[in-house]
């Protein structure tokens, strides 16, 4: 091939970079949609997200409890959401199942974002939608929560299936030093059944319907989303007013 066709195809090789770099970084703009009933929420959406069936969605009659536990979500999001942050830190809630395909993935972007950063504060909300199996995880990390527990505890759920049957349960507790006898208790016990309650509460004003859901401040993302996207979006959050 002569020199002046290897720099013509070198130069469309370079326009071609060039244009998938611009594509890229236009396809990475943000797009929110205002959420009209709950300000100053906005919604995002990636689309890289495990969704329930939306024909199976409002089919049960919400208990008057749930309707109480929305209402007091919808008078104050931000407490039910972010468990009081400090001072300074830019508050994330994230909404996990651990059936969900991309959980791990948002999961470990969130533990590593975490113990990078200490301007923020990062609240856990196990939300099973996809099953038992997903409700039998949830529980088991919401009671090792109550130890003491929930990151190791998470991580492991992200990483393998609970079996059923308190046998499973107490080996996970006791693979983490934890109380077995306690873990199964507290796992089939009012107090993990209320926090699960609360984020299918928090899950129905928030219109989540799938997961990885993460509110940032005051973005609600549906979907997994990249560090680098993630970082952006903190920095914006970080400049607009506390919600």
């Amino acid at each position: 091939m002569k020199r002046r066709d290897l720099l013509v195809l070198g130069g469309i090789i370079a326009g071609i970079a060039t244009v998938q770099g611009l594509l890229r970084r236009r396809d990475r703009d943000f797009v929110f949609d205002p959420l009209d009933d709950l300000p100053p929420f906005r919604r995002l959406e990636t689309g890289a997200v495990t969704a329930t069936d939306p024909l199976l969605i409002g089919l049960d009659s919400p208990t008057e409890a749930r309707l109480d536990l929305r209402a007091a979500i919808r008078a104050d999001p931000a407490a039910a959401l972010f468990r009081d942050p400090p001072p300074g830190a830019l508050p994330i809630a994230a909404f996990t199942d651990y059936n969900c395909a991309f959980c791990p993935q948002m999961s470990r972007t969130l533990v590593e974002l975490g113990q990078a950063r200490d301007d923020i504060h990062l609240s856990w909300h196990d939300l099973p939608l996809l099953g038992p199996g997903s409700d039998r995880a949830a529980r088991a990390a919401v009671a090792a929560d109550l130890q003491g527990a929930y990151l190791p505890v998470h991580e492991a759920l992200m990483r393998t299936n609970l079996r059923p049957g308190p046998a499973a349960l107490r080996a996970l507790a006791e693979g983490h030093g934890l109380d077995p006898d306690r873990m199964v208790a507290d796992a089939a016990g009012p107090q993990v059944a209320a926090r699960i309650d609360t984020a299918h509460a928090m899950a129905d004003v928030l219109g989540l319907a799938g997961t990885p859901a993460t509110v940032v401040g005051r973005t609600i993302v549906l979907g997994r989303l990249e560090r680098d996207d993630l970082d952006r979006l903190i920095a914006l959050e970080r400049a607009a007013p506390a919600i």
